[in-house]
């Protein structure tokens, strides 16, 4: 197997002197980059803005919900009926929103990914959630479970709205949600989207004086990155349109008048064994099952000591709206 980072680049420079969709900035080169979750192997171009920092779909497609197929993974019945459903359920009952002993050793063994966040942000079952992209409710599910019981979600390319008993999910885009909330989360979903900045301040016109938004996604620069460039697993072209870095996405929130509270790295072995896997030609789903288990659990105690570095590729990140109320910076329209 040829050695990790031995690959050729396949980058050129900007001779056409496209610009930055954030900041206007020339990027610096532009990637050529294929598909591989599902092995279309099209290719298309991320731009590297040097003054964002970050890396930009500069070709993105006219009709990006064909990328999105009924079997998506977000799309799946949440729980299903398999023999797991039920343990599955014990264990967001005993972990999400908790503290002590056993939430601790549960998050140990079988960690949640949204354990952290709602500690971090003080949320309760009595509190107002918001997921935005947030597919067919797989987290929402979980959350339900936990006891949480004010749930709403919103994704623009599932195939049909879900109505529950326990949470609804809306067919559309955070523009057609109403109320008000005390927890929004944009849980692996802003890079999806085309447009930045409007999603942002919608969530701060629905947040609560002193609630949180939560945006959870991958982060340039990065181990991985520096690794893998055009074979970096989370570029996911041509689904993930935006790859911000610490930088880039603080500035454009606090465009909306929320507040920075800081980010958490929570990358996991994935980062290798899908950037590897791409690097030889596999699909996704392959690489789940290609590596040997040592060498994923080498990869899982790497990314414990890159995320403690700051350099995980991808990060929760903590912003909130000021106590006093007051309105977002930009105009609402």
């Amino acid at each position: 197997m040829t050695e990790i980072g031995q690959s050729a680049r396949t980058w050129a420079p900007n001779d056409s002197g496209e610009t930055c969709k954030l900041c206007g900035a020339a990027y610096e080169r532009i990637w050529s980059v294929k598909e591989r979750r599902f092995g279309s192997e099209e290719t298309f171009h991320v731009g590297e803005c040097a003054r964002c920092p970050a890396l930009i779909l500069t070709d993105p497609p006219d009709d990006p919900g064909r990328y999105y197929p009924a079997d998506y993974p977000s799309f799946t019945n949440p729980h299903g009926t398999n023999w797991r459903a039920p343990i599955r359920r014990v264990r967001n009952r005993a972990l999400l929103g908790r503290r002590g002993l056993l939430a601790d050793l549960t998050q140990r063994l079988r960690p949640h990914a949204a354990t952290p966040f709602l500690r971090r942000t003080g949320t309760t079952s009595d509190s107002r959630i918001l997921d935005v992209g947030s597919g067919a409710g797989l987290l929402l599910d979980d959350l339900a479970d936990a006891g949480f019981r004010h749930l709403v979600g919103v994704d623009r390319f599932i195939p049909q709205a879900v109505e529950g008993r326990r949470y609804r999910v809306i067919k559309g885009t955070i523009e057609d949600v109403e109320g008000e909330f005390d927890l929004i989360m944009f849980h692996h979903s802003l890079e999806h989207m085309r447009e930045q900045l409007a999603p942002l301040a919608a969530a701060a016109r629905l947040l609560a004086p002193g609630g949180w938004l939560v945006i959870r996604l991958p982060v340039y620069p990065s181990a991985a990155w520096d690794t893998y460039h055009e074979h970096w697993f989370q570029l996911d072209v041509p689904r993930h349109e935006y790859i911000h870095s610490v930088d880039s996405l603080t500035r454009l929130v606090e465009e909306t008048g929320l507040r920075f509270d800081g980010v958490e790295y929570d990358s996991t072995a994935q980062q290798f064994a899908g950037s590897e896997g791409y690097r030889l030609g596999l699909r996704l789903t392959a690489t789940d099952r290609y590596f040997p288990r040592a060498r994923m659990r080498d990869w899982a105690r790497q990314a414990v000591e890159i995320n403690r570095a700051n350099r995980g590729d991808q990060g929760i990140f903590y912003f909130q709206k000021p106590l006093d109320g007051s309105r977002p910076n930009i105009a609402d329209e």
